[in-house]
């Protein structure tokens, strides 16, 4: 990239009022997020394993919804077969388990 081209890109991405570093620094927190919500649920399912209780279905909804919203953004960026297939069982199971908790909740039937 020449010197003029740069120059173009930063002034264009100026405009949005998002630069190159500050858009990297966002999707980098974003990913610690959603490690962290991955490590919590992890650790929730494995006391709610040990002490023979089931895990809500609100807290299994919230993450499948989470795995969803990821595989789409994945899904988008780089069309793979993998990231589409995540997509729509995550979706599947996330709508399921919305529907159980909301059951759970305030019982529909």
């Amino acid at each position: 990239m020449d010197k003029k081209e740069i120059l173009f890109r930063a002034q264009k991405e100026g405009k949005k009022g998002i630069d190159e570093g500050s858009m990297q620094v966002k999707n980098r927190g974003l990913r610690y997020g959603v490690n962290g919500v991955y490590l919590l649920y992890c650790i929730y399912f494995i006391l709610a394993q040990m002490r023979d209780k089931p895990l809500p279905f609100v807290a299994q909804s919230m993450v499948m919804a989470l795995i969803a919203g990821d595989s789409l953004s994945r899904w988008k960026d780089k069309h793979t077969v993998g990231s589409m297939i995540s997509l729509i069982i995550s979706s599947i199971i996330a709508l399921i388990l919305t529907y159980a908790s909301i059951d759970q909740l305030i019982g529909i039937h």
